[in-house]
């Protein structure tokens, strides 16, 4: 049966391997009791599965997944990235973090 709402140019024999998203983090939950990740709109607490990939690390910004010996670092924001900044002011020197968009 095909789908009317289907677009005109997606392939009828698609498989399950052309339909799979790339995985994307979505939220982060950082806190002294837990942590857990929102990817691909599914909650994972730290050590739990995704996508055959086991969840290792979370920060206030980004997750860390590992599959055998590979690894896979999810961003919340992967256009930004943080840069160091030296200004001088009168006597002092001080140092910021500065945050800069990159087109990828």
């Amino acid at each position: 049966m095909v789908d009317p709402m289907r677009p005109a140019d997606v392939r009828q024999d698609a498989g399950p391997v052309a339909s799979q998203a790339a995985t994307s983090l979505q939220g982060v939950v950082v806190s002294p009791q837990r942590k857990l990740a929102l990817i691909n709109g599914a909650i994972v607490p730290m050590g739990g599965a995704i996508r055959d990939s086991r969840l290792v690390e979370v920060t206030e910004s980004s997750a860390l997944l590992k599959k055998d010996r590979q690894t896979e670092v999810l961003r919340m924001y992967p256009r930004i990235e943080k840069k160091q900044l030296s200004v001088r002011l009168r006597t002092r020197s001080v140092k910021y973090a500065a945050i800069a968009w990159c087109s990828r």
